[in-house]
């Protein structure tokens, strides 16, 4: 995955937040010099939905979705 500009934070900004920090702590991403970790979370989540769309395209489901839903 490449994600050339995904501007991520694991300490200070909003992380003082408490349910940002709580879940960064779940991960064990909280903290300086964790970024990089986070980084991975995210780029393995968006892995996950990209494929999941693809198989959705593939199999014609999100298409019939759309359709069954009246969004298209």
């Amino acid at each position: 995955m490449t994600l050339p500009d995904v501007p991520l934070a694991t300490f200070g900004g909003g992380t003082r937040l408490e349910t940002a920090k709580e879940c960064l702590e779940i991960m064990d991403a909280y903290g300086s010099g964790k970024v990089h970790k986070f980084a991975e979370i995210v780029a393995g989540i968006v892995l996950a939905g990209e494929l999941s769309l693809m198989g959705a395209l593939a199999a014609g489901h999100l298409a019939r979705a759309h359709k069954d839903l009246g969004r298209g």
